[in-house]
């Protein structure tokens, strides 16, 4: 059944009136949210409009800087138009600059060119050629040397003209010889001059004429001046320190024979002074020396040894590093003789007598005088240490200088390393002791004197070992039956080559005797035969027939010419047949 139209009517009312007032509510909501959010909308259109002035603000902010920037680009821009105009200028220039250098370049290259040419000859033309030389301390042979010496000799002749090497060189010489950089010389120094001269013995009159030749030929002088070998001479003159005497003394010859001959004594005139001086110079160059052993005294050994035939008279000092140091070797005295006591004393008697009184020396070390006491040692082998205390040598019944024990030195009871007893020995020597049988030269107890232990372990190693051992190998090596015994064999040599000397001696007069026998005879058998006489000449002799103006033989050169006592004839010794000139033969 269909609803009825006043339902219907009412219905649509309900339904207005219901929309009515949700729209009147709506409408209220609305207006009450509208009084809400008015104060919301009006804040925020304050900070709004307070927003939207920074923002002008920073509008006009930025304007400005936009204003600022078109200023600065405009700037910019006019630099770079400024720098772009600079830097094309400036490229002109530069490559205006480039072509001249490149023309410039052009020029040297072809200078260049022309100079590495010259270059190329001057090193075809050099002495090296353009190599690594050799250094020439490491060549080797006289090729390399002549070569390089031809190379050098080119290159002066080049450089000073073929004609003018000759004076070039000997001004080369002079300037190298003169210039201090150099090692080289040609001259000896003023020692070396005063060495040769004093070694050589010559006159002043020689070196004068000597000089003027070498300079004549040789362009140099190889001697220093004559007036500084005299002061060499003065400065090293050993008369103030040193006396020298001739003595007549006997001395074999050659042939063995004794002969008188001239021989010097040197010896010293003022020990004090010698040593003094000797220590001022070790001093001065720093090789004096105090230690332990020394203390602060100078020790001297004082000794010597015959070498050939002649005795030295040394002091040592022990004042040094070194102990074979030459420097530290001071010469006292020599004589030609053995070292006996007798000719010690003989001959250095005064020197000895200097030595006893040495108990201090005085010296300049560098800065102040100084004076150390005196320590002596005697040194040498035993025969020169018992010749200088008067002992009666190694040969006596005491042999040692040092104690009195008695063994034998000769016999069957001779004393050796075997049945010796080296654990005992005898009472100590005294000076005084030794004065009592004896002249001791020096005043010193045996008991300081320094042990020949060099000697006395050469001696026993030459005794009982090598002598035997190198006569043993002489034996076998010659299959010979002579002892076995170096010092008998030594003998037996000595002895047969005086015996070979004298039998040459006596061959070569034999055989000189025969040729002027047969130069004689032939001269004579020549002058037979001629009919016509000879005229003499100055060279002949008072005697009947002169052979040696007659001869022209080189045998009669040398041909001596005697004189007679009752008839004043000179005669040649060949022409009185004096064939031989020895008297032995």
């Amino acid at each position: 059944m269909a609803p009825s139209r006043n339902k219907i009517a009412r219905i649509e009312r309900a339904k207005q009136a219901s929309l009515f007032k949700a729209a009147k509510n709506h409408e209220i909501e609305h207006e009450a949210e509208k009084e809400t959010m008015f104060p919301k909308l009006k804040k925020e259109v304050f900070y709004l409009k307070k927003e939207v002035e920074e923002l002008k603000e920073n509008l006009e902010l930025a304007n400005k800087k936009l204003q600022d920037a078109e200023i600065e680009i405009q700037h910019i821009k006019s630099e770079k138009c400024v720098i772009l105009a600079e830097k094309n200028h400036e490229k002109e220039q530069l490559l205006s600059s480039f072509r001249e250098k490149e023309k410039e370049g052009t020029y040297l290259q072809s200078r260049a060119d022309q100079l590495q040419k010259r270059v190329d000859t001057l090193v075809e033309e050099s002495p090296s050629r353009g190599k690594c030389l050799k250094q020439y301390n490491l060549i080797r042979t006289n090729e390399t040397k002549k070569d390089r010496y031809e190379r050098i000799i080119k290159m002066i002749s080049s450089f000073v003209g073929p004609l003018n090497v000759d004076a070039f060189l000997y001004d080369f010489l002079k300037m190298a010889d003169e210039d201090e950089d150099l090692k080289f010389t040609l001259k000896l120094s003023p020692w070396n001059s005063f060495f040769t001269v004093v070694k050589h013995q010559l006159s002043d009159g020689f070196l004068k004429d000597f000089k003027q030749f070498t300079k004549q030929h040789l362009h140099i002088d190889i001697f220093a001046s004559r007036h500084q070998i005299e002061e060499v001479k003065k400065t090293f003159a050993t008369s103030k320190y040193y006396t020298f005497e001739r003595q007549n003394v006997m001395k074999p010859s050659r042939s063995g024979k004794q002969i008188m001959a001239e021989t010097a004594l040197v010896k010293a005139n003022d020990v004090h002074e010698l040593l003094s001086k000797r220590l001022e110079m070790l001093s001065r160059h720093e090789r004096l020396r105090f230690d332990d052993g020394t203390k602060d005294n100078i020790v001297i050994g004082v000794g010597g040894d015959k070498g050939s035939d002649t005795t030295k008279l040394v002091i040592v000092l022990e004042n040094v590093d070194i102990p074979n140091d030459p420097h530290a070797v001071l010469l006292l005295g020599l004589y030609t003789g053995n070292d006996s006591h007798s000719l010690l004393k003989q001959n250095f008697a005064s020197v000895f007598d200097q030595l006893n009184q040495l108990h201090s020396v005085r010296y300049f070390d560098g800065s102040n005088n100084v004076e150390k006491a005196v320590v002596m040692k005697p040194l040498g082998d035993c025969k020169f240490v018992s010749a200088m205390y008067g002992h009666a040598g190694q040969n006596s019944k005491t042999p040692c200088y040092v104690c009195n024990l008695a063994w034998s030195t000769h016999g069957s009871d001779t004393a050796s390393l075997e049945n010796f007893d080296f654990e005992f020995s005898g009472e100590i020597r005294t000076l005084s002791d030794l004065k009592k049988t004896g002249v001791p030269l020096l005043d010193v107890d045996p008991l300081n004197a320094g042990p020949p232990g060099v000697h006395t372990i050469l001696g026993i190693c030459q005794y009982y070992c090598i002598d035997w051992l190198i006569a043993m190998a002489i034996n076998f090596d010659t299959g010979s039956s002579s002892p076995a015994n170096l010092k008998q064999l030594k003998k037996d040599l000595k002895k047969l080559v005086l015996e070979t000397e004298e039998t040459t001696n006596l061959v070569d007069s034999l055989e000189s005797s025969l040729e002027r026998i047969n130069d004689a005879v032939t001269t004579i058998q020549k002058n037979c035969k001629t009919t016509k006489p000879k005229q003499k000449n100055s060279s002949h002799c008072t005697s009947s027939f002169c052979i040696v103006g007659s001869s022209k033989k080189s045998s009669f050169r040398d041909s001596s010419i005697f004189q007679c006592t009752s008839c004043k004839a000179a005669v040649h010794d060949v022409c009185a047949f004096y064939i031989t000139k020895s008297s032995d033969f």
